[in-house]
């Protein structure tokens, strides 16, 4: 028995000398890393008659580092938003506010710390308020406004080149957009009147420019 003590005992020494050597060299092959990632940029877009015009956002991100190549974490952001339409008669009551909350993955092709592409994709929801819209025009009279919803689901798909720590990427958002259309207006030529109240949803594609920096 006192020999079956021993050994075990060696062999318990030797397996934890094996473990303490490997994970002194996977500390020094790749260290867990936090990274934050902070970006200020634009964007604009158009859903169906109403439009958004170039604005200004900005972002940041807390990444965990899994491997020496793919990141993934969590972001905040914040958007500012204005409406316009085609006709240009559109008038917001009320500036709308964008603050998505995101999970967020990042792969970088090359060193994190050098340079190197990388692909970022973003899930998440965004809050906000709701705005109105007007969109009566000079050759109505009554209501027609756009209600416009400030929650819903919200994406990004970006690619960037990232070169000394700073970054410049461009991309795609995709949020979810529910409004009602609330329509009760006459035609002062033809006398012609609309009575409309309905409910939409749709998928507003906004393409972003940003230039960021990883701390």
């Amino acid at each position: 028995m006192k020999k079956i003590a021993i050994l075990l005992a060696v062999c318990f020494c030797m397996f934890s000398n094996a473990k303490a050597q490997d994970s002194f060299s996977n500390e020094y092959y790749f260290p867990f890393t936090i990274a934050t990632d902070a970006s200020i940029g634009v964007f604009a877009t158009q859903v169906e008659d109403f439009i958004v015009n170039t604005q200004p956002m900005i972002n940041a991100a807390t990444l965990w580092g899994i491997n020496p190549n793919l990141f993934a974490g969590v972001g905040l952001g914040f958007g500012k938003w204005n409406y316009d339409d085609n006709d240009g008669y559109a008038k917001v009551e009320n500036q709308y506010f964008s603050v998505p909350i995101y999970a967020t993955a990042r792969y970088v092709f090359g060193s994190a710390k050098k340079s190197g592409l990388f692909f970022d994709a973003k899930i998440g929801y965004r809050l906000g308020n709701k705005i109105t819209i007007d969109m009566l025009s000079d050759l109505r009279v009554g209501q027609n406004d756009r209600i416009i919803n400030g929650c819903g689901l919200y994406s990004g798909f970006s690619m960037g080149i990232l070169v000394r720590k700073f970054e410049l990427v461009m991309g795609i958002n995709l949020q979810n957009i529910e409004y009602d259309i609330v329509d009760q207006s006459e035609v002062i030529s033809s006398g012609h009147i609309y009575n409309i109240n309905e409910h939409k949803s749709d998928m507003m594609r906004s393409f972003v420019v940003q230039l960021g920096y990883w701390f």
